[in-house]
């Protein structure tokens, strides 16, 4: 299996020098290795949170009855008429990972039913919600409900509430994006050049908040060293255009995946 991370303290490490990958990380004073702390303090803290807020891996997930929780109407914060808004969906329907976004939900067909073990499962019961709209449907050839809209409420215990709030249970399938993991598991490999370029300049940005005063204060060594390190680390200043820039390029390479424009191409067509 492809490492990702190694991927990327490669690229790091093979274009920014050692000495000052050392001096701005310190592993001599933490007893940690270097790449431990790359992967914590640029990889993970800098990089990951924020690409996670640009894209995940799509899934689709079955709500089910079970995942029902209680509603207290005596909340302020969370007002709802129908005792039927508010789900939890248990770590092993969504890959034991977060929810990063909802992107959509929609009303299964009988093909989205035949095969619903492709989105976790189901009860083996179809609710009489489901029964009544089919009726209707075929009737006025149109959907006897409209879909609410699903909002994310805690993506890390997978709870979501849709809005408006409803009374009667139903099938709905929800569309959403899944964190990547702290290993960048699940990445297509078109995304990991993007990626190795984001977290490089990142780490550029850390060594620069890091070093550059210490630089001027005359902290580090002394004499021409110093004067090699301030030049490299000076190249370094400014880089918020460039590490957005080569963000928004990382969110492009996930939604031009093969995986991902699959995932998307299945969700605009409702299959």
């Amino acid at each position: 299996m492809r490492n990702n991370i190694q991927l990327i303290l490669r690229y790091i490490k093979s274009r920014i020098p050692e000495e000052i990958l050392h001096e701005a990380f310190r592993p001599h004073e933490t007893g940690r290795t270097l790449d431990t702390l790359i992967k914590e303090h640029v990889i993970i803290d800098m990089v990951l949170d924020q690409a996670n807020l640009y894209t995940g891996k799509v899934k689709k997930i079955l709500l089910q009855a079970g995942f029902l929780q209680p509603v207290d109407h005596e909340d302020s914060n969370m007002f709802i008429h129908g005792s039927n808004s508010v789900y939890k969906i248990p770590p092993e329907y969504r890959e034991n990972r977060p929810i990063s976004l909802v992107l959509d939900i929609s009303y299964p067909n009988e093909l989205i039913r035949a095969n619903a073990h492709d989105y976790g499962g189901s009860s083996g019961s179809r609710s009489v919600a489901n029964r009544a709209d089919e009726m209707l449907t075929s009737f006025t050839m149109s959907p006897a409900y409209l879909a609410p809209q699903p909002i994310l409420v805690d993506g890390h215990a997978g709870i979501i509430r849709l809005e408006p709030p409803i009374s009667m249970h139903t099938d709905w399938i929800l569309a959403c994006c899944l964190e990547f993991d702290d290993r960048l598991t699940g990445m297509s490999s078109n995304m990991i050049p993007h990626l190795q370029k984001l977290c490089l300049i990142a780490c550029q940005m850390y060594i620069y908040t890091k070093l550059w005063v210490k630089i001027n204060m005359g902290q580090l060594v002394g004499g021409a060293a110093l004067e090699a390190i301030r030049s490299v680390v000076e190249e370094y200043r400014d880089k918020e255009d460039q590490y957005h820039e080569a963000l928004m390029k990382f969110r492009g390479s996930s939604l031009f995946s093969a995986d991902h424009l699959g995932d998307y191409l299945s969700l605009a067509l409702g299959s």
